[in-house]
């Protein structure tokens, strides 16, 4: 009488391994990046609710130039509504501060 549980096929097991590999070459590869260019990958992992933000200048960053290719001049203390994407790096760099969240 055979029993009557399944056995895994040798393929399956296989299979299942590759994929375990691949997977921690993959995270490896990723840590290796963000370490390398000083950025959290998984940071935000939902998207954000709104495209535009509220942001306090710090310092004097001067005139930028907007991912949508318009210039933009930034003083200390100004308090501007710009695009998120524009403002993360001077966030990032603690040249200004997100007001809205």
């Amino acid at each position: 009488m055979r029993s009557a549980a399944v056995q895994a096929s040798p393929n399956q097991h296989f299979l299942h391994v590759y994929v375990l590999w691949l997977s921690q070459g993959y995270n490896d590869a990723l840590n290796t990046y963000m370490r390398k260019v000083g950025l959290d990958l998984t940071a935000d992992t939902a998207p954000p609710k709104h495209l535009d933000i509220s942001v306090r200048v710090l310092d004097d960053v001067g005139e930028i130039i907007t991912a949508a290719g318009g210039a933009l001049r930034l003083r200390k203390h100004d308090v501007v509504r710009m695009r998120r994407v524009d403002a993360e790096q001077l966030i990032r760099q603690g040249k200004a501060k997100q007001l809205d969240s």
